[in-house]
């Protein structure tokens, strides 16, 4: 806690028994959280002042997976694998219109 008795790190265990850390700002807003997921992988979400995802670090049954979210929490760009393990990036705009770029010919 902060000298404010506010807590700015916040240790615990989710709802899958998993660990949980969640760093705070001194205002006490979400700023960062270190998750473990069932499935037994970690993931790492930035929070914007305004509480919403900004950053989403985690992974799908195909690897790692990164999600870039706008001001208004809306995914606009995402970095995965497929599933036969190849790389794919997806860029959308707000409205959820966009291109997903896969290698191949």
């Amino acid at each position: 806690t902060n000298d404010a008795g506010d807590f700015v790190v916040y240790l615990d265990a989710n709802d899958g028994g998993g660990g949980l850390v969640m760093k705070h700002s001194a205002e006490g807003k979400t700023l960062v959280t270190l998750n473990s997921t069932v499935g037994g992988t970690g993931t790492v979400t930035t929070y914007q002042p305004n509480g919403k995802e900004l950053v989403d670090l985690s992974a799908n049954d195909s690897g790692g997976k990164i999600e870039v979210l706008n001001k208004t929490g809306e995914g606009i760009v995402t970095m995965s694998a497929d599933e036969y393990g190849n790389g794919r990036v997806s860029a959308y705009n707000r409205k959820g219109r966009g291109r997903t770029l896969e290698p191949g010919p």
